[in-house]
């Protein structure tokens, strides 16, 4: 089952320079080769690997820090991490280069960047509207060829995501998908709010976009295509966006976020400077 965890605290120290994605990378995986050393060697193996991560963010120059953290595996593997990450509370510190991050509370539930589905629930029809919403809450990159795509061009966005459900997920969606790149490509931007900002990992910039941006789906587009892109849609919450996901980048959460227009200018950049540590 996917999963999306939010945990919530605070830097207790901060030295000059930001955490890269490498630290958050790495700290994740230092987490989790303590408490279950098995999956994060057989994780570690992978090259579609079944977890993303964001960077910390906040909304405030004096608010707590929110790191997310999600997985998408089988139900007994994800209860059973769940276990484990809620054992961890009070007792984990997470290093991150320069940073200790310092959890004070874990959501799954309560908090819009959390949340757990089934398979077959991401799957299910939803809302007839025709709207799609994606908000980038950190850069995404997708690689396209042999160069990387941070403009979000509907057709590579919702065809990434059906390659990455197509490897990760134990459910066929592509049995309800007529010619995907026909009718991806009839997506319409409608509006949108962007910005591109560097990405740090192993001191190298990865360029990527962050904002939010709002689709149309016409009306020639089949039911059943639309049903899977909104299935697609769902999916984009737990896998993330494009590249390095497992590094920060491309955090994705769907639909109308309250106060978007506002949240992005809000939004503290840790990607292109240092962030002012609390």
């Amino acid at each position: 089952m996917p999963v999306a965890l939010v945990w919530t605290g605070w830097v207790e120290r901060a030295e000059e320079s930001a955490p890269q994605g490498h630290h958050y990378h790495g700290a994740f995986f230092q987490w989790l080769r303590g408490v279950a050393e098995g999956v994060a060697q057989k994780w570690h193996g992978l090259r579609e690997k079944p977890f993303s991560l964001s960077p910390l963010l906040r909304l405030t120059p004096r608010g707590p820090w929110v790191w997310r953290w999600t997985w998408m595996v089988d139900e007994a593997s994800e209860e059973h991490l769940l276990q484990l990450a809620f054992e961890a509370l009070g007792k984990a510190r997470f290093t991150l280069g320069g940073w200790t991050f310092v959890p004070e509370k874990l959501e799954i539930s309560g908090h819009p960047w959390a949340g757990r589905a089934s398979w077959e629930s991401l799957l299910q029809p939803s809302s007839p509207s025709r709207l799609i919403q994606l908000n980038w809450l950190s850069p995404y990159a997708i690689r396209h060829g042999t160069r990387d795509v941070f403009l979000p061009e509907p057709s590579i966005l919702f065809k990434t995501y059906l390659r990455s459900w197509e490897v990760q997920a134990p459910l066929e969606i592509r049995e309800a998908l007529i010619a995907p790149d026909l009718w991806f490509s009839h997506l319409v931007i409608t509006r949108f709010s962007l910005q591109t900002r560097p990405y740090l990992i192993r001191d190298r910039r990865h360029t990527g976009t962050v904002g939010w941006i709002r689709l149309f789906v016409p009306s020639e587009v089949p039911q059943e295509v639309h049903h899977t892109l909104q299935a697609l849609t769902r999916w984009a919450f737990f896998r993330g966006t494009g590249r390095k996901t497992t590094h920060g980048m491309g955090t994705t959460i769907p639909g109308r976020q309250r106060g978007s227009r506002k949240l992005w200018s809000a939004l503290e950049n840790p990607f292109g400077r240092t962030p002012s540590p609390g």
